[in-house]
């Protein structure tokens, strides 16, 4: 895989994201009331933020650089940048993810952090997983990686189990299965039933599978961030709506930066020597997206129903 897949699947993940925010949690009468069809940025003013799921895909990207895709490192760099980022605030945090990223501020190892649960944090981290241990022999280290990824914030069996299927995703498209009837929650086997067979109904087009994704209502952020991460590792930065990128508001992760994140996992996964990537500064874009999360938040309480 060279960096227009790994850029492919960033940016994927960074739209799908966007587009699904403003209808989470929503169920699709509910969103079609509010919004009618979600087929472009709705958050804020015809523009789009990224959430959780996106900074997940980038932390995981930042620690298998970091860590030259070594997991009992890759494990340590991961829980030091889900600390900072738990610090900065984020809006809409799992409940999972929250009780894991304290019990790693009190001390407690990655080994132990996390918590009995099979919500969708993993999977938010396994495309960028996939993608990097594409050119292995085997999927010893891929296992591994998704393990240390998982256990990190959810012990469930079941959490593990999803993450390696959507990681195994962006490698291998997944077989074509029947469609789960929304709205689609945040239980990690209902997520990757999902998004598997989205990304196998629509392989080659992103766009499709994100307004289907969204469609379907629940987690929607969730759901098309994913399916958006493992399209866009299939079709590069040029199979990416042009619009929705365009529409796009991050104020530390701009395309250029991501485009360099996406040229040091190409190096690393070839070579496997530790590269340093570029800090985050999430605080900026916690701070902007809160109070547009509490206004679409405070806006549900009223008609039409």
């Amino acid at each position: 895989m060279d960096k227009n897949n790994f850029l492919g699947c960033l940016l994927g993940m960074a739209v799908g994201d966007a587009i699904g925010l403003p209808s989470e949690g929503l169920r699709p009468e509910r969103r079609q009331r509010l919004f009618g069809e979600l087929t472009n940025h709705r958050l804020f003013f015809g523009h789009g933020f990224v959430s959780d799921d996106t900074a997940h895909a980038i932390m995981t990207a930042q620690a298998l650089v970091a860590s030259g895709g070594d997991p009992t490192q890759f494990g340590r760099e991961l829980a030091g940048r889900l600390k900072c980022w738990f610090l900065s605030l984020p809006p809409g945090i799992g409940k999972a993810t929250a009780q894991a990223s304290l019990r790693l501020l009190v001390g407690i190892p990655p080994e132990h952090s996390g918590v009995f649960s099979a919500g969708n944090g993993p999977a938010m981290r396994s495309p960028i997983i996939g993608l990097f241990c594409a050119a292995d022999t085997d999927d010893t280290r891929l296992r591994t990686l998704v393990r240390a990824s998982t256990r990190l914030t959810h012990t469930d069996p079941k959490a593990e189990d999803g993450a390696l299927a959507i990681a195994k995703a962006a490698i291998t498209l997944p077989a074509a299965t029947e469609l789960p009837q929304g709205p689609v929650s945040g239980y990690i086997v209902h997520t990757v039933a999902a998004a598997l067979a989205l990304t196998a109904r629509h392989p080659d087009n992103l766009r499709a599978a994100v307004i289907e994704s969204v469609a379907l209502g629940g987690d929607t952020d969730t759901v098309a961030a994913i399916v958006g991460g493992l399209i866009g590792a299939r079709v590069g930065h040029e199979g990416i709506p042009t619009d929705w990128l365009a529409g796009l508001i991050e104020p530390w992760w701009s395309e250029k930066r991501l485009a360099k994140l996406a040229t040091q996992l190409a190096q690393v996964a070839h070579s496997g020597t530790p590269q340093r990537p570029d800090a985050s500064f999430w605080l900026l874009t916690h701070a902007l997206l809160l109070p547009i999360v509490l206004a679409h938040g405070f806006r549900r309480l009223f008609p039409p129903y």
